[in-house]
């Protein structure tokens, strides 16, 4: 009789149950997931802004049970057609994955989070110069000697002029001048940070940056800027002859200029998410 029932009636596997239910708020840098779970079901709402051109994520749906995870927690899947997003949920926090096509409440560009019940404070996002400044890496504020904090009160006590609107903000790095200018590449929706900090020819502080900021990080530009020897040869300036580089306050063209002079040798042009050689 008893062997009759096992057969008739297969048994049926319930949700591992975790030691606190999922349901409340979840947070990332990125993102902030609402989840309900009802039996079998795990109802939520996804909201979250990612990647360099603050792509926007907004979700919701009911995700099922899929099984239990290894070391305790379950899996829920989503699906819709052919794409696929696993929620794998456990103590710690709760895990989005791509597991099949895209996400379409995010698009092609997301993979996934890891989200903590935690409030993350989100990232920022610089939309100016002076905001961009404000989160530079520390060793650009000194070349030989390292203050006790670089935070952004150090950072704002250094700021000696600024041009907000035109994407210009001048301070000091040690005792030398630290020019900041935005360049805007439309085309590609990437904001380009010069960072200029010019110490005279043959002094090891001589720095000059192209960067991007993405995600809280900073990153090298990826573009090309011409190179020193390009730049001697279309100026007419000799291998003993030093020249500086001075960040534009008005425009978007960067003038080589005689150290000692001040004289324009050279115009370096921003066109179209491109550096150039322009004329003298």
């Amino acid at each position: 009789m008893s062997a009759f029932l096992l057969l008739a009636f297969p048994l049926l596997v319930a949700t591992p149950a975790l030691a606190s239910d999922p349901t409340g708020t979840w947070h990332s840098e990125i993102g902030d997931l609402s989840l309900t779970r009802a039996g079998d079901d795990l109802s939520f709402t996804y909201t979250a802004v990612f990647g360099p051109t603050a792509h926007i994520c907004e979700g919701a749906g009911v995700a099922r049970f899929a099984g239990p995870l290894t070391g305790g927690g379950a899996a829920y899947a989503w699906t819709e057609g052919e794409n696929r997003v696993s929620f794998e949920v456990r103590e710690s926090g709760v895990t989005l994955l791509v597991t099949a096509g895209i996400a379409p409440f995010c698009g092609a560009g997301w993979s996934g989070d890891t989200l903590t019940r935690a409030h993350v404070a989100p990232v920022v996002r610089p939309t100016n110069v002076r905001e961009y400044y404000l989160e530079l890496p520390a060793d650009l504020f000194y070349c030989e000697i390292a203050p006790p904090v670089v935070d952004r009160a150090f950072k704002e006590r250094q700021i000696s002029y600024e041009n907000v609107k035109s994407g210009y903000l001048l301070a000091r790095s040690e005792d030398w001048p630290l020019q900041v200018a935005l360049f805007k590449d439309k085309k590609r929706k990437v904001d380009v940070i010069a960072v200029n900090r010019p110490c005279g020819m043959g002094c090891m502080c001589d720095r000059f940056d192209l960067m991007q900021y993405a995600d809280g990080a900073w990153t090298p530009w990826a573009g090309t800027f011409p190179a020193p020897e390009a730049i001697r040869k279309a100026a007419g300036i000799g291998e003993d002859e030093g020249y500086e580089l001075v960040m534009p306050e008005r425009g978007t063209d960067i003038l080589v200029v005689d150290p000692e002079t001040r004289e324009r040798r050279l115009t370096i042009r921003w066109s179209a998410g491109e550096f150039t050689v322009g004329g003298r």
